[in-house]
């Protein structure tokens, strides 16, 4: 398409951005704990400890609890493998098709006893959908990684973005 240049410039500006807010988070000294996604049926998905997604919470200054996991691909969990590491954890995001903490009571009682579900300090991907349930994280969040990354910092250390809004996530109650 002789669009080479414009593709350089958006790429070029999408990694200037990542890696100033990567390394806004080089002076924080506390990471929060972190872990992601709900059971569906008998198993837990967790993102692996190479992968794209624990990259992100690496750079946003969060402690993923899988993230001495070697797999890029998603490991597959039972309920009570998850319970014996994340109970305690202080976040837990990306939560499928939830929009209200009563969403995953609702799937599983037992979601309760999380610290992170106590706190409510649960954060889902979902916040942008459009009349057809389409996704925006999805549908082009993941081309900006900036944007993203930005709102886990605003998620995981909120002093360093005090004037953002989050874009992709929002926090369920």
């Amino acid at each position: 398409f002789n669009k080479e240049n414009k593709a350089d410039s958006v790429f070029n500006l999408v990694n200037e951005n990542y890696l100033s807010l990567k390394s806004s988070v080089d002076t924080c000294h506390y990471k929060p704990t972190v872990f992601t996604e709900v059971k569906t049926n008998d198993v837990w998905f967790v993102a692996g400890g190479k992968s794209s997604m624990a990259q992100l919470l690496n750079d946003a200054g969060a402690d993923y609890l899988w993230k001495d996991n070697g797999k890029t691909a998603t490991t597959a969990l039972n309920m009570e493998q998850v319970i014996q590491k994340a109970l305690s954890a202080d976040y837990w995001i990306n939560l499928h098709l939830c929009n209200t903490a009563n969403d995953l009571v609702k799937m599983d009682k037992r979601y309760e006893e999380f610290n992170a579900f106590k706190k409510r300090n649960l954060y889902n991907n979902n916040a942008l959908l459009n009349k057809m349930g389409g996704n925006a994280y999805w549908e082009y969040g993941l081309c900006r990684p900036d944007e993203i990354l930005r709102d886990l910092i605003k998620i995981f250390h909120p002093n360093l973005q005090p004037n953002h809004s989050l874009k992709y996530y929002k926090q369920l109650n």
